[in-house]
């Protein structure tokens, strides 16, 4: 309101007057038919000078000329019921504040002390500094007179209850609690790391998760509780605090492991392995056998074999600095690792990583359930279908290409080379080769635009913009999709499926006993081509191997498979027309060879390892010919050609027996796959899977070994 050139000073509340003009103005219009606002504001209404600042201290809002409080806290001091003056209420409550802002004004003194400390500590630390998290802790807090002292009681707990459900505001709390009490403990002389529980943030060793862009959670502590034989458990600590900050974390994480393991062991033995100068050569016996049976956390069978061996050698390691440094000089010289202390293979590599990858029905399982994967899940600024459509590009890309977790996260925004055979750019971080080119198929770069398109449309943070899958907030130091994201979206995923998805056979819980991981893709991916018998200098390029002893991991087979599946494919076996001819499983072996598109008995042939064909190699015309249906992919490339190669005989108007000869091997090879085809669909479903994954593992030998080419001599003009 201004008259006269004078505005009045005091805050204005509604229709641009203070509260002394409002009511004015109210009493003035009562008893008037048609008041004018303007002209009464301008003519009649006097204005006032700046009342004084509310007396909450702090509070810089304009207090009511009767109360000495803003309107706030005297509505605030009404509804308490309070018994205290004005004056008394006002020196205990926290300012107007807003959202951005806090005050610790309600708390007891020392509380108000701790919290402070809190704070710094956890600002020094780069956390991140949520107001309303904050409000919501000194409102929990109350009256309490000290966090530090009672950390871990009780009474800590029914605080906690007291927070509710809210997950960062109890974080907050958590947080604060800890911090305070592991100072309390520093200041009267107890070190962190005299406990059994260490706790990596504490010790400046672990990030805050949510600076991460992840969610929080209260992990990330080194347990020592399980490691229960005291010398064991005195020198694993004291190798932690000496090497943890100078190795990574989870070097020290797998120690703890493996002394909890060995631990174990020495525990069943009499004396509990309590006696260094006792132990003996029985004892390692009994701590290498809780390392051979060592298992998953969850209980789903025991570790890889090169996980078990890993674990063992870190123990080694911990036993070899004790013996150096001295806690352990006293120990017998009898407890060390003799030459019959390993861990054998119970399965060969190749078993190994087809057990770590997906079995095909798992894959088209989680196919059908597609669109239940990241249901409800947030993510930066997109919305619930957005964040949807992202999670499905991610797991057709880990499916499709078999890349590595971080590097489908990592993936350029631009990272697809559209065109009739359309190829993925990607880096290959682990190896330092970037810029990498993968060819891809047309769905899977349906896959990639669909998500480019949706991504067009959203506000990405400027952090964000170069890749393909954003960060899970603007805030986060990592500025792409984390690998921990997507195992959480997967774990979840795969949790629902098995919760409400019911097979068509009738089975419940179809995931039992299968984990389905991010990495578990790209072992698929291999073992689906080596299943498939792709070469493996072929495969190694697609998987970009260094070395190919990397790749040949999935083709290595265990003579126990192959014989199993030489018996289950040789009663299978057919001759050139088409007719069963099985064979045992020696004759398979010892009396046959492999040739191109199958096998060959005749002897001279054979005696010459597969060099000496009578007939110049047109096995579709020799009697001798034995083909079984592992070679049907082999056969079906090998018409496919036979067919071109006849197209352009024809183009090139060459002779009749020529062309004839060439339609006669087709019509041959045709009889051939016709009768093997006949063969499997006339099997009962189980037998005819058991055929399927013979054919696999017989196609995967024969790529390992190489491909079996024709014995051609080259001629070398210069030796005419």
């Amino acid at each position: 309101m201004r008259r006269d050139g004078v505005r009045c000073e005091r805050m204005p509340l509604a229709q641009g007057l203070c509260e002394d003009h409002n009511i004015r103005w109210h009493v003035y219009k009562h008893d008037r038919r048609s008041p004018s606002l303007k002209r009464w504001s301008t003519t009649i209404a006097i204005p006032f000078e700046a009342l004084p600042d509310c007396m909450v201290l702090g509070c810089e809002v304009e207090s009511s000329y009767a109360t000495g409080l803003c309107i706030l806290h005297r509505t605030r001091y009404r509804r308490s019921g309070s018994r205290a003056t004005m004056q008394q209420w006002a020196r205990t409550q926290p300012p107007h504040l807003a959202m951005n802002m806090f005050s610790l004004v309600p708390l007891a003194e020392q509380m108000r002390w701790e919290l402070l400390y809190a704070l710094q500590r956890r600002d020094a630390r780069n956390g991140r500094m949520d107001a309303s998290a904050v409000r919501s802790v000194v409102t929990t807090l109350g009256s309490t007179q000290s966090l530090a002292t009672i950390f871990g009681t009780p009474k800590f707990e029914r605080l906690q209850a007291r927070q509710g459900r809210n997950a960062n505001s109890t974080a907050h709390l958590f947080e604060f609690a800890r911090t305070l009490h592991d100072a309390y403990e520093e200041v009267n002389g107890r070190a962190h790391t005299d406990r059994q529980v260490w706790d990596l943030v504490t010790m400046g060793l672990a990030h805050d998760p949510a600076t991460h862009g992840g969610s929080r959670r209260r992990k990330g502590a080194l347990d020592f509780t399980p490691i229960t034989v005291s010398w064991l458990n005195d020198i694993t600590r004291r190798w932690a605090q000496a090497e943890l900050t100078r190795i990574p974390t989870y070097i020290v994480v797998e120690t703890i492991r493996a002394a909890t393991a060995a631990s174990d062991g020495l525990a069943r033995r009499p004396g509990g392995g309590e006696d260094l100068a006792a132990l003996e050569v029985a004892d390692m016996d009994a701590v290498v056998e809780a390392f051979r049976v060592l298992g998953r956390r969850d209980g789903k069978g025991l570790l890889t074999v090169q996980t078990r061996r890993i674990l063992f050698a870190r123990f080694i390691d911990l036993l070899d600095y004790g013996r150096a440094t001295g806690p352990l000089r006293d120990m017998s010289a009898s407890f060390i690792r003799q030459h019959h202390h390993t861990i054998a293979d119970a399965e060969s590599r190749s078993e190994e990583r087809a057990r770590q990858g997906l079995p095909e029905p798992v894959i088209r399982l989680l196919d059908d359930n597609l669109d239940a994967l990241a249901s409800g899940r947030l993510h930066s600024s997109l919305n619930a279908e957005q964040v949807k459509q992202m999670f499905r590009c991610v797991y057709i890309l880990l499916r499709d290409t078999g890349r590595r977790p971080g590097e489908i996260c990592q993936l350029r925004a631009d990272c697809l080379l559209d065109g009739n055979e359309p190829e993925l750019v990607w880096d290959n971080v682990k190896g330092k080769r970037l810029g990498r080119r993968l060819p891809i198929s047309q769905q899977t770069a349906a896959a990639i635009r669909d998500w480019q398109q949706v991504r067009a449309n959203v506000l990405i943070a400027e952090a964000s913009a170069e890749y393909l899958f954003p960060a899970r907030s603007s805030t986060a130091p990592i500025p792409y999709l984390r690998t921990q994201t997507v195992g959480d979206a997967l774990r979840i995923w795969t949790a629902w499926i098995n919760d409400n998805v019911v097979l068509p056979t009738g089975q419940t819980r179809p995931l039992e006993g299968v984990s389905v991981y991010a990495y578990a893709f790209r072992h698929s991916y291999a073992q689906r081509h080596a299943d498939a018998g792709v070469p493996v200098d072929v495969l190694r390029d697609l998987m970009d191997h260094k070395s190919i002893s990397t790749t040949m991991g999935y083709y290595d087979i265990s003579l126990r498979r192959k014989r199993e599946a030489v018996a289950t494919i040789a009663a299978l076996t057919v001759d050139r027309l088409g007719a069963r001819k099985p064979s045992s499983l020696s004759a398979y072996e010892l009396r046959s060879v492999a040739v191109p598109y199958g096998n060959c008995t005749e002897p001279s042939n054979v005696k010459a390892g597969g060099q000496a064909c009578p007939i110049r190699f047109q096995c579709s015309g020799c009697g001798f010919y034995r083909p079984d249906p592992s070679y049907i992919p082999a056969i079906e490339d090998h018409l496919r050609a036979l067919k071109a190669n006849r197209e352009t005989a024809q183009a090139i108007d060459a002779a009749s027996f020529v062309i004839d000869n060439l339609s006669a091997e087709i019509d041959q090879f045709d009889t051939v796959i016709a009768a093997m085809r006949t063969q499997l669909q006339a099997l009962d479903p189980g037998e005819r899977r058991r055929v399927e994954d013979a054919s696999a593992v017989l196609r995967k030998t024969r790529a390992a070994q190489g491909k079996t080419v024709l014995p051609l001599t080259v001629v070398n003009r210069n030796d005419r």
